[in-house]
């Protein structure tokens, strides 16, 4: 049975757009290739599916011909790309704390990370290990997750901060004068973990700025966020929306990416009055109603969000699920009768005079 699919927001992928375009790579081509859409980087709270991330960055670095390829996008993404956590990581009153903040709200910002400081003689390891996928192990994945991790250590520690040393499992390129300057350290390959080393003295010292008030009122968020995460619901929920831009989801790979049957989901799911296919049809009538209410984004690049074959399908699922062609449903927005939320199949069907907008 195959593990959990983890989830990781988009935010990971900061900046990949333009890497790519530097180094005369086609993002919109390689984004698809690996079952994702490129309008899913616009927002960065929207959920990837982890094994799809891995797979783009295994061929941008192939396509590019730069093995350090994790690295030049780690060095492109921002400590604010955490979101609340980046509010709360400064508050803390030592680094080891904040880094301990970091990895209890971790599955929140990249579910595929497994992280934990570890003692190791004279030093203290950030160690990270990567949900993987196929026989290759993700370099360019593990690259940009210690990448990113110097980047948070150097955001709390201060510009002239530096590890110890970097240890990566993976071979490394015949050249490692890049990887040692982005870290500033010795950086080791074919180690034994993957890992920065910092000496106790950095972690004990007390991270620079922060906002008290906001801090608290980050962790109220992402303690919120911890609490809903917990439903089986929430997180099919979460899947789905991954999924779907690829064209494959379905009950049974949901399942399958949970480590459970078929009828074990649904079970799970019935049990808080639910069922896959009210959730993909949920998902899929707030997607397209973001999609119309706000943007004039194409007929077919809606059908491909929304995991449909062919503009034809949407367009008839479209109309089982609101009563209306899509057309329809836009002249009545431009009327002032179909505006967000979107019209209801009942009231679409409805005489004009009787037709109303709906709160569902």
């Amino acid at each position: 049975m195959a593990a959990f699919l983890p989830i990781v927001r988009s935010a990971t992928l900061e900046g990949f757009p333009a890497l790519a375009r530097e180094l005369g790579l086609d993002a919109p081509a390689l984004l698809r290739q690996a079952g994702l859409h490129p309008r899913s980087l616009l927002d960065p709270e929207t959920p990837l599916a982890a094994e799809s991330v891995q797979q783009l960055l295994e061929a941008a670095a192939r396509a590019s011909g730069r093995t350090d390829f994790g690295l030049r996008l780690a060095a492109r993404r921002s400590f604010d790309s955490l979101g609340p956590l980046s509010l709360m990581l400064k508050e803390e009153a030592t680094v080891q704390e904040a880094l301990e903040t970091l990895l209890r709200y971790l599955r929140l910002v990249n579910a595929s990370l497994v992280s934990r400081l570890v003692p190791r003689g004279d030093v203290v390891v950030v160690q990270e290990d990567l949900v993987a996928y196929g026989h290759a192990a993700p370099a360019q994945s593990m690259e940009l997750a210690l990448g990113f991790m110097r980047k948070i250590l150097g955001e709390l520690l201060g510009p002239r901060w530096r590890p110890v040393s970097v240890h990566f499992r993976h071979a490394g390129p015949a050249q490692i004068t890049e990887h040692e300057a982005f870290f500033g350290c010795r950086v080791l390959f074919r180690a034994g973990f993957n890992g920065i080393a910092c000496r106790p003295s950095d972690l004990a010292s007390q991270p620079r700025g922060g906002d008290p008030g906001l801090a608290r009122l980050a962790r109220r968020v992402m303690d919120g966020a911890l609490a809903s995460e917990q439903g089986t619901g929430v997180v099919v929920r979460q899947l789905v929306l991954a999924l779907l831009p690829g064209g494959g989801c379905t009950a049974e790979m949901v399942a399958r990416h949970l480590g459970v049957d078929r009828r074990t989901l649904h079970r799970q799911l019935s049990a808080q009055g639910e069922t896959f296919s009210s959730l993909l049809q949920g998902v899929r009538r707030d997607l397209v109603q973001s999609h119309l209410a706000h943007g004039h984004l194409p007929l077919s690049e809606s059908a491909a969000l929304l995991g449909f074959a062919s503009q034809s399908a949407f367009a008839y699922w479209f109309r089982t699920q609101f009563g209306c062609s899509v057309s329809r449903w836009r002249k009545l927005a431009q009327a002032g009768e179909g505006t967000s939320p979107l019209i209801s199949p009942a009231s679409a069907a409805a005489p004009r005079r009787t037709r109303r907008r709906t709160s569902g």
